[in-house]
């Protein structure tokens, strides 16, 4: 078994699945930035976001595309 330095399997190929993971998770991160870069402004319009959701939204979104990220494809 060939053990991989974390830059490699960062780089490495990812399947098909784990892509669109990563795509969803990058979705995510923007939405949580989104809300936390907007958050004054929705509350002027009278629309109410707690900072922690924006915080939780970004988090759960980093940590599935790094997750889907690091899963490579191995050919067998």
């Amino acid at each position: 078994m060939n053990k991989l330095s974390l830059l490699e399997r960062f780089n490495a190929p990812m399947p098909k699945f784990f892509q669109n993971i990563f795509r969803i998770g990058a979705v995510v991160v923007a939405i949580g930035v989104g809300l936390g870069a907007a958050q004054e402004s929705l509350l002027e319009q009278g629309i109410p976001v707690p900072e922690w959701v924006a915080y939780v939204v970004s988090a759960v979104g980093t940590i599935t595309s790094l997750l889907a990220k690091f899963t490579i494809k191995l050919d067998k």
